[in-house]
């Protein structure tokens, strides 16, 4: 039979083991800053910008208004790229 104070010091040595090792192995990792993402979508080509928007929750006229902004800065036609990519009639006719 274990003798109380030895209990007690096997019980303190597994919590303490437990706190160094254990502490974060269920947590996940921080995701990205918004200042990451921003630059990470800044540095996206233009025609996966439209598929990102065209793959989002966004309501469509949303998505529309974003697709005239990269039509605008690039000449890339997002009815050409979802086309091209799906075979497919764009949503909204856009």
């Amino acid at each position: 039979m274990i003798k109380p104070n030895t209990f007690a010091l096997t019980l303190l040595a597994v919590a303490a083991i437990g706190s160094v090792t254990g502490c974060d192995a269920g947590n996940a990792p921080s995701g990205m800053s918004g200042d990451d993402a921003k630059n990470a979508i800044a540095r996206m080509s233009p025609e996966d910008k439209i598929r990102a928007i065209a793959s989002s929750p966004m309501p469509q006229a949303e998505k529309e208004k974003e697709y005239a902004k990269i039509e605008a800065d690039s000449g890339v036609k997002a009815k050409d790229v979802l086309n091209s990519n799906t075979g497919a009639p764009v949503p909204g006719g856009g």
